[in-house]
């Protein structure tokens, strides 16, 4: 997978629109940042040791990168077209104190299934030097979107730009299966 499709893939499987309104807001409409941000930070350390893990892993399962590809496109997919009909994630109970930066924002918004299995695929065959770039991106795209306080208008149009974002997630799903038909 090419840099450029692979910022692609990130920036649409994060879905920084989308995963903005999932993030815990403070009184004024803006993200809490001091959740956002750490939270946003360990989950992109976390997906980066899921790539550096990934070869080892899929060697343990007995699984190659090319049939993996194949699954993830399906995966993205299903996951994408759910995207497109729920636009806005389910609300997340938030806990007190320390954990709140893990749950909801470095789990279950920034490590996701379609976060997990896209790095896992692009860890696994193009190793983890591929990943940076649109993980980095991506991430830095969710946590300037926390700046922003969201209202009526401002939601409307993060919430379409998160099912552009999930059609194109789409594409690059099947982009995926048939690439690693093509791999196999």
């Amino acid at each position: 997978m090419n840099t450029l499709l692979a910022i692609v893939a990130y920036l649409t499987a994060l879905n920084p629109a989308r995963t903005r309104l999932g993030i815990p807001e403070n009184d004024s409409g803006g993200a809490r940042m001091g959740l956002l941000v750490p939270g946003t930070t360990i989950g992109v350390l976390t997906l980066v040791g899921i790539a550096a893990a990934s070869g080892p892993v899929l060697d343990a399962v007995e699984i190659s990168p090319e049939t993996f590809r194949i699954a993830a496109g399906f995966v993205l997919v299903i996951v994408a077209t759910w995207m497109m009909f729920f636009p806005i994630p389910t609300s997340e109970p938030v806990p007190d104190g320390f954990a709140a930066w893990f749950w909801p924002v470095a789990y279950p918004r920034v490590i996701s299934p379609e976060t997990i299995i896209l790095t896992l695929t692009i860890g696994a065959s193009d190793g983890l030097g591929s990943v940076w770039p649109g993980l980095g991106l991506a991430a830095g795209v969710l946590v300037a979107l926390g700046l922003l306080r969201v209202g009526p208008m401002t939601g409307r149009v993060m919430s379409s730009l998160g099912r552009v974002a999930a059609m194109i997630l789409v594409v690059v799903g099947v982009w995926l299966a048939i690439q690693g038909v093509r791999e196999v």
